[in-house]
């Protein structure tokens, strides 16, 4: 008796998401999850030119029947649903029904499968939607899928596929997630016939880990077991030495479905945020067991995005199986709400968090009213940037510099504030230019290697992009499957800086495929380079700085279009504190 059934009309416009199949990671994904769903205990991914010539699954699931093989290409088929009831109890990874027939329309695609309890197998081909043969076959027990050619007969949707290195990319991200989702299951990713990704299926989420990671991430993986009511949370989180310039790194599971929540990312960085500068992220990876019931996968086309019945509540288990990880003294429990708004949690970029502080109670009388006061401010660092009022290092007088952050001059009965950071950004920014278009930024020789272990799609943006990090005073060689070696870094960098603009540079490479800008890159090497708030500068240090700025072409602004310079004139002054109207 066959498994896969036609949705009825009013199931399908329930669920229905419309998807099309818009690059060939989307196939590998729906392929893989159906093996998954199949029961299989060993995946095979095969990829040619990036999945552009081939896409070969093969797994040793339940298989289908002959019937279930030509019924499967049909929109609306599948064995993981009737009633729009049994989404409350879903806990396969595709429930749709519209995968196979999406991708079937837009390739060469065969099927050859047999189910366990049968001898002979079935070969379903399908060309741009037609069935072009079906008979007998002899195979194994499961399923291998071929999709062949895909987009031959809609050239539009290929001519906007990208570089074949960018596409396998986006193949290696959703394999190595699934293969983390499920480390019960041996997978094996080969691509132009090289194996590229494994892993055992020994039920160990440490190896798969350190296969992804490297052996040095995996050294400081710390392991979460927790159970909070009906939230059950395993996995691992990186400790406090990991510091990486991407929440590309950042995966949760729910019911090993790879998902985005922003009450889960809102508790990681509330836990971590004592830990962490600014724009850093740890390493997580970590499943939630939860009853079907109490979340919602219907919700995104491609069911990444997923909601929870009791979003703070699902805060406060995920903040306590954190919490109680990384500090196992902590008397610190599962806060009611998230001190970062969870409805303003941005899902892609760097995420700008507006945190909320407890009101300090003051008198009307004892402050000035804040609005009016920022007005002020407002006019008073728009006169900077727009006026371009330059001035002198001989007729300055400096003042000192106060909270170790900025600097204090003096010129005219005016007062100037200059942020040290966003100055030396500034500096050493010009300077990178100019010996870029000199051809000659300094560089330092390692006399020891630095070795450093890389995603495999992260090893492959560093070495596609090879010459631009030699621009940059960089040094690199391959150094095996998931390793490169930096043998010289630029003049200002020690190593540990040299190994985090890496991974700054990595971050942004891969935001998007067509950003090699020199002048990006070069923003963040300044960035990097630069003093930093909190640096305590002697007066030697500050003038030469306050003069270095003030010969620069632009000394207003950071690279960013921060200001450097804000200027306070004494009617300024006068009107703050109310001694003129």
């Amino acid at each position: 008796m066959g498994i896969i059934n036609i949705l009825d009309a009013s199931v399908a416009s329930k669920i229905s998401a419309g998807e099309v199949v818009e690059r060939p990671a989307s196939v590998v994904k729906e392929l893989i999850e159906n093996s998954i769903d199949a029961g299989s205990k060993n995946i095979i991914l095969e990829v040619k030119n990036a999945g552009k010539k081939l896409i070969k699954v093969t797994d040793d699931g339940c298989g289908m029947t002959k019937n279930d093989a030509v019924l499967c290409i049909e929109r609306y088929a599948t064995s993981k649903l009737r009633t729009i009831e049994d989404l409350n109890s879903l806990i396969t990874l595709g429930f749709r029904g519209e995968a196979l027939a999406s991708i079937s329309a837009v390739s060469k695609l065969q099927i050859v499968t047999r189910p366990r309890d049968q001898s002979i197998g079935t070969l379903v081909e399908v060309w741009g939607g037609e069935i072009i043969d079906v008979r007998d076959t002899g195979c194994k027990e499961g399923t291998t899928v071929t999709v062949k050619d895909l987009f031959y007969n809609t050239p539009a949707r290929l001519k906007f596929l990208k570089r074949d290195s960018i596409e396998f990319n986006n193949i290696y991200n959703i394999f190595y997630k699934l293969m983390l989702s499920h480390p019960e299951i041996s997978f094996k990713l080969i691509s132009d016939d090289k194996l590229k990704l494994s892993s055992t299926g020994d039920g160990n989420l440490l190896n798969c880990i350190k296969t992804i990671w490297g052996q040095e991430i995996a050294d400081h993986m710390i392991e979460v077991k927790a159970q909070d009511r009906a939230v059950k949370v395993t996995g691992y989180i990186s400790d406090r030495s990991v510091i990486r310039r991407s929440k590309n790194d950042i995966l949760f599971f729910v019911n090993k479905r790879c998902i985005i929540n922003k009450a889960l990312y809102a508790a990681v960085l509330d836990v971590y945020k004592q830990y962490l500068t600014t724009g850093t992220y740890p390493v997580i990876v970590l499943n939630i067991d939860i009853d079907p019931r109490m979340i919602d996968v219907n919700i995104h086309p491609t069911k990444l995005e997923l909601k929870f019945s009791d979003e703070h509540g699902i805060y406060g288990a995920m903040y306590n199986a954190l919490n109680n990880a990384l500090n196992p003294k902590s008397e610190v429990n599962r806060p009611l709400t998230s001190i970062f708004n969870i409805n303003d949690f941005e899902k892609q970029g760097n995420v700008e968090i507006e945190t909320k502080y407890e009101q300090v109670k003051l008198k009307e009388t004892d402050i000035r009213d804040i609005n009016e006061l920022e007005n002020e401010i407002n006019i008073a660092v728009d006169e900077v940037i727009n006026e371009g009022m330059i001035f002198y290092d001989d007729d300055i007088k400096y003042l000192g510099q106060v909270l170790s952050t900025y600097l204090l001059c003096e010129k005219d009965n005016e007062l100037y504030i200059i942020d040290q950071h966003a100055a030396h950004e500034r500096i050493l920014y010009e300077k990178y230019i100019k010996e870029f278009k000199n051809n000659r930024i300094s560089s330092q020789r390692l006399l020891i290697p630095t070795i450093i272990e890389l995603k495999n799609d992260e090893k492959n943006i560093v070495i596609e992009n090879i010459n631009l990090f030699n621009t940059l005073g960089y040094e690199i060689d391959d150094f095996g499957e998931t390793a490169i070696a930096i043998r010289a870094v630029p003049i200002f960098f020690d190593q540990t800086q040299a190994r985090l603009f890496i991974d700054e540079c990595v971050a942004y490479l891969s935001s998007d495929s067509n950003r090699t800008s020199i002048d990006e890159m070069l923003f963040k090497k300044a960035c990097k380079a630069a003093v930093k708030a909190n640096d305590s500068l002697t007066e030697k240090e500050a003038r030469e700085l306050i003069k270095s700025l003030l010969s620069c072409e632009n000394p207003y602004n950071c690279p960013h279009g921060r200001p450097t310079i804000v200027r306070f004139t004494k009617s300024d002054m006068d009107k703050m504190f109310k001694r003129v109207i």
